[in-house]
């Protein structure tokens, strides 16, 4: 038996290395059969849903009502590791974000979770030989978590950059950017371990929340919002820092089977998924033509074409559903005009994209602006339901 102790909680963690030691230490790894089981083309793990389902009692949230709303069988939250369509996630977070009275105990238990609750993602930060081998590691083994949310790093002289990136076709995320921004921030708190607040600058791609949760609020002074990505600054000065809770034993043999992991993860991405990542990114450089996407993708336009026929869609229907839902995000999410928002999905003028916005949610786009979180997340997640 090997035991180590983290100073920071006070607590013994015995590891059977005759019984599996990763298992142990990084908790159940996806093995192939759930890794090919996937529900839709976007998806996420299952983790922070269960979490929200923990949190339900004490934030007064019936969640059986949650559930139903969103079309979720609870069985499909037996195991963190099991993967659910990201739409159907993010309608959930705001569902049951704007039903809560009080948000912080959403954010504070992200903010503060137990050592290992995000399994081995949560040890490749924490065990880590450097921070910046922390940062890395949460960009490089993101894939395990999600085949559609991109989180990156890279460095500049001043700040190692963490930058997440959800496409905005995939609706509202306030909620669920916050609580993952939560988790990050407590991690490293946690690995600087002198209890102060991090050195870090804060970018939120969304307007503030109604209140400034309790976890952000030593940040205010370093926060933007409606940027471009979200993202998180880490000042350079302590890149180099070894985490209070480093454990180079446990680190080599968790990155060795999370190595594993990530390469049967990567291996199942959906061409759907990559066609749509491709038309978000042609429609911001202002050509979100075929001619343009196909090109970005090395493909020919016939290819492209077939290719999606053989998934059962069309170009026509999948750049609808990127510009409809990148119309609900940049509305609800952001107070650019709507002028320059139509400009951004590639509408040839406002009457255009107003018609647009009317067919899909029946209201214009001043209407979907004003309409109240709740009742439109309500309605994504029916919309969203129908078509998984």
């Amino acid at each position: 038996m090997l035991y180590f102790q983290d100073t920071n909680e006070s607590e013994m963690i015995a590891i059977d290395w005759q019984r599996s030691a990763l298992q142990k230490a990084a908790g159940e790894m996806p093995n192939r059969a759930k890794l090919v089981s996937v529900i839709a083309d976007d998806w996420v793990t299952a983790g922070p849903v269960i979490m929200l389902e923990s949190l339900s009692g004490k934030a007064g949230i019936a969640w059986s009502q949650i559930l139903a709303r969103a079309r979720l069988d609870s069985r499909m939250l037996d195991a963190p590791e099991s993967k659910l369509p990201i739409q159907t996630v993010l309608a959930l977070f705001e569902d049951f974000g704007s039903r809560c009275s009080q948000p912080d105990v959403i954010f504070d238990a992200f903010y503060q979770m137990p050592k290992g609750h995000a399994g081995s993602f949560d040890y490749l930060a924490l065990f880590a030989p450097t921070i910046r081998q922390a940062l890395t590691n949460w960009s490089a083994f993101y894939p395990i978590r999600s085949n559609c949310i991109r989180l990156t790093y890279q460095e500049t002289e001043q700040n190692g950059i963490l930058t997440w990136d959800l496409p905005d076709r995939f609706g509202p995320r306030s909620f669920y950017s916050t609580t993952f921004f939560a988790y990050l921030i407590g991690r490293l708190e946690r690995m600087l371990g002198d209890g102060k607040p991090a050195p870090v600058k804060i970018e939120f791609s969304s307007v503030p929340l109604r209140t400034t949760p309790a976890f952000l609020r030593p940040y205010s002074q370093r926060i933007k919002f409606n940027c471009q990505t979200s993202r998180l600054l880490v000042s350079s000065s302590v890149l180099d820092l070894v985490p209070t809770s480093a454990e180079a034993n446990l680190y080599a043999i968790i990155e060795s089977a999370a190595l594993r992991t990530l390469a049967e993860a990567t291996a199942h991405q959906s061409i759907v998924s990559s066609i749509a990542v491709a038309i978000s990114a042609e429609m911001q450089k202002g050509d979100c033509s075929i001619r343009a996407v196909a090109q970005s993708m090395g493909m020919s336009e016939r290819s492209l074409q077939r290719t999606l026929e053989s998934e059962g869609t069309t170009f026509r229907k999948l750049l609808d559903d990127v510009r409809k839902h990148s119309a609900q995000t940049y509305l609800m999410e952001t107070d650019l005009p709507v002028g320059e928002i139509s400009q951004l999905l590639g509408f040839s003028d406002i009457s255009a994209f107003s018609r647009a916005v009317k067919q899909w949610y029946g209201v214009s786009p001043k209407g979907l602006r004003l309409e109240g979180p709740a009742q439109q997340a309500s309605a994504s997640m029916r919309k969203t339901a129908g078509r998984s």
